[in-house]
């Protein structure tokens, strides 16, 4: 009867911790980065004005352990930008996948955060980006459930590797997040670092594969401002030239010449009619 019980009373421990994971807790800080350079090397001195914080855990493959390498990242903003900066310290750099591809279609390592703006627990907006410097983003709905990759934000990003791993820098647009506006908003948040030839996942904020949602079990993120939903108004000039070749074939009625020229041209707009609504 004892260890029957002992077993209940573990069992009722073991889904406690699994059901309310210790939220973590990332403080940011306003910054002046007039003279920040994005450009995958965060060494500039405004940098150490922030708070680096490490301390991953696995999420894949052995989740709860302690993850092979060591991560770390910083957070600022100003009035108009979110500025991240991730070292991914490596003790194999030659190891480090880099490979081009589309964007949102990476491979190898990558870094990445994504944010609950709403705080509703259910949406985030991700933003990664790989070893090779390729970016992919979309938005989370439904607690995880749902990802939308055709959601293409402006937002600029630089990687760099050397002999202790490999580094990026984010520079993210207010424009390009929906939240409301409250003097002293709250976020959550989480990072994330894929180590590819381990196929690795480690998450800044623990996260349990036994739980449902993805999104409810983010840290949180605070010490944002006095910051303001911007208007956003974007406008992308694009110009496609096509050619065909081909056999030319006497007597056609179209009198091609074994060639044909083909050109597209047209604006893509988008502009912000408030916080969450785009036309």
């Amino acid at each position: 009867m004892k260890v029957i019980l002992t077993v209940v009373l573990v069992s009722a421990i073991s889904c406690t911790f699994l059901s309310a994971q210790e939220k973590r807790q990332y403080t940011t800080a306003r910054i002046d980065a007039t003279n920040l350079i994005i450009d995958g090397n965060p060494k500039e001195g405004i940098w150490d004005q922030l708070d680096w914080q490490s301390n991953f855990t696995q999420f894949e493959p052995s989740e709860g352990k302690q993850p092979s390498q060591k991560t770390t990242f910083a957070l600022g903003y100003d009035d108009n930008f979110i500025y991240v900066a991730f070292k991914a310290f490596d003790s194999a750099p030659d190891s480090i996948v880099q490979r081009l591809t589309r964007r949102d279609d990476i491979d190898g390592d990558f870094l990445g955060l994504q944010f609950d703006s709403y705080y509703d627990q259910r949406t985030a907006f991700s933003f990664v980006v790989s070893a090779a410097g390729v970016k992919m983003d979309f938005i989370v709905s439904n607690d995880g459930e749902n990802e939308d990759d055709s959601w293409n934000p402006t937002w600029w990003v630089k990687t760099s590797k050397d002999h202790e791993g490999w580094y990026c820098e984010m520079k993210i647009p207010f424009t390009q997040l929906r939240f409301k506006k409250e003097g002293n908003p709250i976020w959550g948040i989480q990072v994330a670092r894929n180590i590819f030839r381990k196929d690795e996942m480690n998450l800044w904020q623990a996260a349990s594969r036994t739980l449902n949602g993805w999104v409810s079990q983010y840290g949180v993120l605070d010490g944002l401002k006095e910051i303001n939903a911007k208007r956003s108004f974007e406008i992308s000039p694009y110009l496609v030239l096509r050619t065909d070749r081909f056999e030319k074939v006497e007597g056609d009625p179209f009198k091609y010449k074994g060639f044909k020229n083909m050109m597209d041209a047209g604006v893509d707009g988008k502009i912000g009619l408030s916080s969450p609504f785009l036309l």
